[in-house]
């Protein structure tokens, strides 16, 4: 499937927090914490700056992808659904080999529509999504970012319920860079990303934790679409 290249794609955007957006960091830094929950942080050519991980801006992709197969009357399976337990669901993951179930000579074989996008445990997927980090001419911008304070709310008194207090550090401007590159893809596979992108911008999807609480918007601008075919003129169909 992939032993040669017929066709390739590179998709570039920024994605603008349309409001807060909280991506937590799963380990606390070194440094005193600004909040209870810090912001994911790296180091993007010797600076300290948040930053988008590739892997979460990907499942967030894919799980709307999903939604979006099942909608239209495709099986997609759910990746998380591993279990033996799990065996029986028709939501049972591709990428967990169904147990006495003959596999076909095919790459693809047994494999759904987001899988076979995407990727599982025994198919590569057709694109990649790279970390995306602030934006250069919006790179202090988006590192200035703000304290929202959260408080339990009493249910008897509908006031802040006392020891329920907690801090989160979210980004509130500026902006990230998004590269997602894809190798020997069919349109409908590009047609479903770019959906899924369209569906980012209409608020429709959201990134980061707290998206009950209004965190997590994004605009997606400055789209451009790259598309090389093989022997072929490149950015043509």
């Amino acid at each position: 499937m992939f032993q040669d290249l017929q066709n390739s794609v590179t998709i570039e955007c920024t994605f603008l927090p349309d409001g807060p957006v909280l991506v937590r960091a799963q380990t606390p830094g070194i440094d005193p914490a600004p909040a209870d929950m810090e912001f994911q942080r790296t180091r993007r050519n010797g600076r300290p700056t948040v930053f988008l991980s590739g892997s979460g801006l990907k499942g967030v992709l894919r799980s709307h992808a999903e939604r979006l197969l099942r909608s239209g009357g495709r099986h997609a399976c759910d990746p998380t659904k591993m279990r033996r337990e799990d065996e029986g669901s028709p939501l049972f993951s591709c990428g967990k080999r169904r147990l006495g179930q003959p596999q076909r000579g095919f790459p693809h074989a047994n494999q759904c529509a987001a899988c076979f996008t995407f990727g599982s445990l025994q198919l590569a997927g057709r694109f990649r999504v790279a970390d995306a980090y602030p934006k250069e001419d919006l790179w202090e911008e988006t590192n200035r970012t703000e304290v929202r304070t959260g408080v339990g709310i009493d249910r008897k008194s509908q006031g802040a319920s006392s020891g329920v207090l907690y801090d989160s550090e979210v980004v509130v401007g500026g902006g990230f860079g998004v590269r997602i590159s894809g190798e020997n893809f069919s349109l409908w596979q590009l047609a479903l990303l770019l959906a899924v992108l369209d569906d980012l911008d209409r608020g429709l999807v959201h990134i980061g934790g707290a998206k009950a609480r209004g965190m997590g918007g994004v605009r997606v601008t400055d789209r451009r679409v790259e598309l090389s075919f093989l022997g072929a003129t490149a950015g043509e169909l």
